[in-house]
C-alpha cells in the first residue's frame, strides 16, 4: 500500500505545486508592500497620479494573482480528485490496476490518503503564507507577531485542536467519498455522453438527500443543544457548547464517509463481477 500510495502523490502533486508556487509569489510580493509600507504612498502628496499607480499596480496585481491562485487550489483540488478515481481507476489504466493481486481497498485507500495528503498541506501552506502577510502589514516586529500568535494558540488545549483537526480531517473525507460514490455510479450505469453536467446533478441529488437526511437526525437528537448553541454566542466561541458541535459533526461526517465507503466498495465489487 506504501508503494500505491507513493505512485498516487507522484501522479498528483504537480498541479498543486504550480498552483502554490504562483499563490508564494503572489504573497511574496505582497509581504514586501507591507514591509516597505508600499500602499501608503498612494496617498502622498508628493507623488504624481502616474507615480502612485505604477508603484501601486504590482501590489493589485499581486493581491489578484493571490486571489486567482486560492480558486485554482480549488479548482486543482476538485480536479485531482475527479482525475485520482476516474482516469486512473475507472479507466483503462484502473481495468490492468483491478487486475493485479493487490487488494480493492488498498487501491481505494492509497488514493483517498494521497489526495488527502496533498490537500492538507496545501492547506496548511496556503494558511502559512496568508500569516506571513498579516505579520507584514503589523505594526510589532516579526518576532512580536510570531509571539502573539504562539501565545494565542497556546491558549487552545491539544484536544481543542485535534477535535477541530478531527472535524476537518472527517469532512475533506466525506468530500471524497461524495465524488467516489458520484463517478463509481457513473461508470455502473455506463453514462458516457453529457458525464460532466450528469455527475454534477448526481452530486447535488446525493448531497441533497443525505443533507436532509441528517437534518432530521439533528433536529430529533439535538434539537435543544444547537438551539442552545446557536442562542447563546458566548458559549458557542467559549464553552463546552462549541466542543460538543464540532464532535457531533465531525463523528457524524465520519460515520458517513464509512457508510458512502462501503457502498462505493460494494457497487465496485458488484461490477467487477458481472465484468
Amino acid at each position: 500500500m506504501i508503494k500505491l500510495l507513493k505512485y498516487e502523490l507522484k501522479n498528483m502533486y504537480l498541479p498543486y505545486v504550480i498552483v502554490s508556487v504562483l499563490y508564494l509569489a503572489c504573497m511574496l510580493i505582497i509581504s514586501i508592500y507591507g514591509e516597505l509600507k508600499g500602499y501608503e504612498n498612494i496617498f502622498s502628496d508628493n507623488l504624481g497620479a502616474t507615480t502612485s499607480f505604477f508603484i501601486m499596480t504590482p501590489f493589485f496585481l499581486a493581491i489578484f494573482g493571490a486571489i486567482l491562485a486560492f480558486l485554482g487550489l480549488f479548482i486543482v483540488i476538485v480536479v485531482s480528485v475527479i482525475n485520482s478515481f476516474s482516469k486512473y481507476f475507472f479507466g483503462s489504466y484502473g481495468s490492468l490496476l483491478l487486475s493485479l493481486p493487490i487488494k480493492l481497498d488498498y487501491i481505494l485507500l492509497s488514493k483517498i490518503l494521497s489526495n488527502v495528503i496533498c490537500i492538507a498541506c496545501a492547506t496548511l501552506f496556503y494558511i502559512f503564507c496568508l500569516i506571513q502577510v498579516f505579520s507584514s502589514f503589523s505594526d510589532n516586529s516579526l518576532a512580536e507577531f510570531y509571539s502573539e500568535l504562539f501565545k494565542t494558540v497556546n491558549e487552545l488545549s491539544v484536544g481543542n485542536v485535534l477535535l477541530f483537526c478531527f472535524y476537518w480531517f472527517a469532512n475533506i473525507g466525506n468530500f471524497l467519498m461524495m465524488i467516489l460514490l458520484t463517478l463509481t455510479l457513473l461508470n455502473i450505469w455506463h453514462i458516457n455522453s453529457f458525464v460532466f453536467p450528469i455527475g454534477l446533478l448526481i452530486y447535488f441529488c446525493l448531497s441533497f438527500a443525505i443533507g436532509f437526511l441528517t437534518s432530521i437526525i439533528d433536529v430529533t437528537l439535538l434539537s435543544s443543544t444547537n438551539a442552545n448553541i446557536l442562542e447563546n454566542t458566548n458559549s458557542y466561541y467559549d464553552g463546552d457548547a462549541l466542543n460538543v458541535y464540532l464532535f457531533y459533526q465531525g463523528f457524524k461526517a465520519f460515520i458517513l464517509c464509512i457508510l458512502i465507503y462501503l457502498l462505493s466498495r460494494f457497487l465496485i465489487l458488484r461490477k467487477m463481477e458481472l465484468s
